[in-house]
């Protein structure tokens, strides 16, 4: 009763498998219990009639093996629910150590993906719009990167940069170039490229340094060289705004070494 009061207002509880196992409880503890109650040997006076025959009482004898026999049904009872607790225990753990297996060899292949992207900055003079499209579609992201919405290139932009970086943003073959959530006294994140640009609206022109969260990720990256993650974020692109994260690997120019924080910033 009392466990059908606790799982029933959480919706927890299976009425039919609960109902049964309670009254079949009930009915075993009415029979096992019934003719101890009636027939133990503390009664003096018969109190169970049959036919107008008293019933015998149960010697000391009986009465304790009965009682053995309960406790041992109660022990063994016991051991089968904590050996089938520590088999649901076990098989938890095992699928658990399996899913976080899955989870990192995913993660892993995120950062290999970011990895390849920056081998291309690396390994290039200049990347343009059409360069970062055949890239990102070599990666064949719904089959191999399944879980990526998109890969994109931001820039650090000053403020006072943004005529020159229109500029150019245009002559790598982005059109219509707008930038959002701009600043006027800080460095902004500027989302360059952003592909694929079907399933990724109103994120090309984006200042990713909008809102907290994404800003201490992306300075993480750019001091330490290091791929970083953010903390869980509103997915802009998705119709309910579900939760998921960023992942961001810094590039650098090749020609002065990214050797200490202050390095690192100048050459971003």
């Amino acid at each position: 009763t009392a466990l059908l009061a606790v799982d029933f207002p959480n919706g927890k509880i299976d009425l039919q498998h609960y109902w049964v196992i309670w009254w079949l409880g009930t009915l075993i503890a009415i029979a096992f219990t019934m003719p101890i109650a009636l027939l133990g040997p503390w009664h003096k006076q018969p109190t169970v009639y049959w036919n107008n025959v008293a019933l015998p009482r149960l010697g000391p004898q009986l009465f304790g093996f009965l009682m053995m026999t309960a406790l041992l049904t109660i022990s063994t009872w016991h051991q089968v629910s904590r050996m089938d607790a520590n088999s649901v225990r076990a098989e938890f753990v095992g699928l658990a150590g399996e899913s976080q297996r899955a989870l990192e060899h995913r993660i892993d292949s995120y950062v290999l993906a970011l990895g390849a992207g920056r081998g291309l900055w690396d390994g290039s003079s200049h990347v343009t719009l059409d360069d970062w499209q055949q890239f990102v579609q070599a990666l064949t992201l719904s089959d191999a990167l399944a879980g990526i919405t998109g890969l994109g290139f931001i820039q650090e932009v000053l403020p006072e940069d943004v005529p020159q970086f229109l500029d150019a943003a245009r002559k790598d073959g982005v059109a219509d170039f707008k930038i959002t959530n701009a600043t006027a006294t800080t460095p902004m994140f500027i989302v360059k490229y952003i592909e694929p640009a079907a399933s990724n609206p109103g994120i090309l022109g984006l200042n990713a340094a909008f809102e907290v969260n994404r800003l201490s990720a992306l300075s993480r990256a750019r001091d330490t060289g290091k791929t970083t993650f953010t903390n869980p974020v509103r997915i802009l692109q998705s119709n309910d705004q579900s939760l998921g994260f960023l992942a961001m690997t810094p590039v650098y120019s090749t020609s002065i070494p990214a050797d200490s924080v202050q390095a690192r910033r100048d050459t971003l």
